[in-house]
Parts: C-alpha cells; structure tokens; sequence
C-alpha cells in the first residue's frame, strides 16, 4: 500500500481547515498533537483536493479517516469507501 507522506498528508488537513471543514475535537490527538475532526462534507471534499494524486488517495483518506474520532470511524469508513468506490469508476 501507497503510504502519504506527512507533509502531504499535513497540507490536505490544512486545505481543509481553510474550508472549516475539519472541527476541533476533543481526546482525539495525532502524532503531531494537533486536535481534529473531519466532518462529513470535509471527508467529501477530500475528493477535490486529492483528485490531483490519484496514486496516494486511498492512503491521504485512510490517514485522515484515523486521525477522526473512534465513535465516527464505521461511518467514516463508509464514506472513504464510497469515496474509493467513486475514484475507481473515474479511472
């Protein structure tokens, strides 16, 4: 499996700050400390952003989906997988 780069990875949850798409959360911590939660209508948009690197988009998602709160991250996976359902249509 392709692995996102944590720069890369750092740049899409920016882009997505930018958008008010990723929330503050709460006893959610990456490695960097850095505190967040992907809404819906932001792990959507990851679509847009990634659509660039075809190749690193499953990683950039699945490192995102992790970075989310544990309660949210059977509906998360449903949606990546939706996402990931969609991309391959596209290819």
């Amino acid at each position: 499996m392709l692995m996102a780069t944590p720069s890369f990875t750092s740049k899409v949850v920016r882009d997505l700050q930018k958008l008010r798409l990723i929330k503050k959360a709460q006893n959610v911590k990456d490695k960097r400390g850095v505190f967040i939660k992907l809404t819906v209508e932001g792990i959507k948009t990851v679509k847009k952003i990634i659509d660039y690197d075809i190749l690193h988009r499953r990683a950039i998602l699945q490192r995102i989906a992790q970075k989310c709160g544990v309660s949210k991250l059977h509906v998360l996976s449903e949606i990546v997988n939706s996402l990931l359902s969609d991309f391959e249509k596209e290819i």
